[in-house]
């Protein structure tokens, strides 16, 4: 596995650019999220994601960035940032016994393992194409932000018919959009993301954060995720806690 990249932040009128792998965080990951997520502990901050918008990619995962070009660009009083990626990715698919061609893939595989007859006849099988970026501005103290996120690839997805993959998107795309926000009032914090995926199906995050001295902090975090499920093997519903990539 190689990896490389060109990152530049502050080069003229750009605020950063990035060149060949990066990573995406937009919103609260209900959408795009390819950086560090911090899960519950002692610290009540921790409820809330914080990341730059595009990152270059220095891990050594073979999966959670993308390739291409990203750039972030003010315009007045506007944060604009933009990405294009496409990668080829390591698949489990059901081939045609006639002509060989892969007809669908049941699923993606994200170890980068290719040790056996099946892991190498799946190996960069699958091609696809990602695109999207957000606009974000600060309006009386708010901060907000709508996102977009575009997946297109060549073979479509078939999950098995199994209980684990109930909710799992189906088809050749996945289209996403949110809305983020978040203010700061004295000593509360509140921030939130509502999402979309194709088929209207929803999800929203509600948390609120409060500082009551130097030894207590209280967190609230609340969570909504449509159950929603795609009928059509070749549509491109999906619930929307699967469409981080």
């Amino acid at each position: 596995f190689m990896s490389a990249h060109f990152f530049v932040a502050k080069a003229g009128p750009f605020r950063s650019v990035a060149l060949g792998d990066y990573s995406i965080c937009m919103g609260q990951g209900l959408i795009q999220w390819q950086g560090y997520s911090p899960s519950k502990g002692a610290d009540a901050i921790m409820i809330k994601k914080f990341s730059p918008v595009i990152s270059a990619y220095r891990s050594a995962g073979e999966c959670n960035f993308y390739r291409g070009a990203a750039m972030m660009l003010p315009v007045k009083g506007f944060t604009i940032t933009g990405f294009f990626s496409f990668r080829r990715w390591d698949a489990r698919a059901v081939f045609d016994s006639v002509t060989g061609a892969p007809m669908y893939v049941t699923s993606v595989s994200y170890s980068g393992l290719h040790r056996t007859a099946s892991e190498r006849a799946g190996r960069s099988l699958l091609n696809r194409i990602s695109w999207g970026g957000c606009i974000q501005r600060e309006v009386l103290g708010w901060k907000l932000g709508v996102n977009v996120v575009d997946h297109h690839q060549d073979i479509p997805i078939v999950p098995a018919d199994e209980i684990q993959n109930l909710f799992y998107w189906r088809g050749k795309e996945l289209h996403n959009i949110s809305f983020d926000y978040a203010k700061t009032m004295e000593n509360f914090h509140l921030f939130g993301e509502l999402a979309s995926s194709d088929g209207f199906s929803l999800a929203w995050i509600q948390g609120l954060l409060v500082s009551l001295g130097r030894e207590a902090e209280i967190s609230i975090l609340y969570r909504n995720i449509s159950d929603r499920k795609s009928t059509r093997l070749n549509s491109s519903h999906a619930n929307i806690s699967y469409a981080v990539f």
